[in-house]
C-alpha cells in the first residue's frame, strides 16, 4: 500500500500550461475546534489526520494567494491550500480561490 503523503508528490510532477498540478485539502473533524484557513504552518493543527492533510497540501501560487488576500484571507509566507473546519462562505472561498471562478451560493441550490 502505498504512502499517502507520496501520492501528492506524485501529482506535483503534473504540469500543464497552467504550472504544476494543485492539491488542497479540507478538513472538517467532528471533535469541533475552532475554524481556520490557509495556514502557513502545523503548528495549530491538534488532529493528526488534518496535519496530514496540511502537510499534502500544495503552498499557494503568488496568483492564488492574491486571490485570497483579496477575499479577506491573511496569507503568510508559505501558506497552503488547506482549511480546517470551514463553514459554508469559507468553503465557496476555497473553491474561488483554487479555480479562479466566482461561486455563488444559488448555483448551489437544489431545483425542482
Amino acid at each position: 500500500m502505498a504512502i499517502p503523503s507520496l501520492r501528492p508528490r506524485r501529482c506535483g510532477r503534473l504540469v500543464t500550461n497552467d504550472g504544476a498540478c494543485l492539491l488542497f485539502n479540507l478538513h472538517v473533524s467532528g471533535k469541533g475546534g475552532r475554524r481556520f484557513a490557509l495556514p502557513a504552518s502545523d503548528a495549530a493543527i491538534v488532529e493528526d489526520h488534518a496535519r496530514l492533510l496540511y502537510r499534502m497540501s500544495s503552498p499557494l501560487p503568488s496568483r492564488l494567494a492574491e486571490a485570497a488576500r483579496a477575499k479577506g484571507y491573511s496569507v503568510a509566507a508559505g501558506v497552503r491550500g488547506f482549511m480546517f473546519n470551514a463553514d459554508f462562505r469559507m468553503l465557496l472561498d476555497f473553491c474561488d480561490i483554487g479555480t479562479g471562478r466566482r461561486m455563488r451560493a444559488r448555483h448551489l441550490q437544489p431545483t425542482g
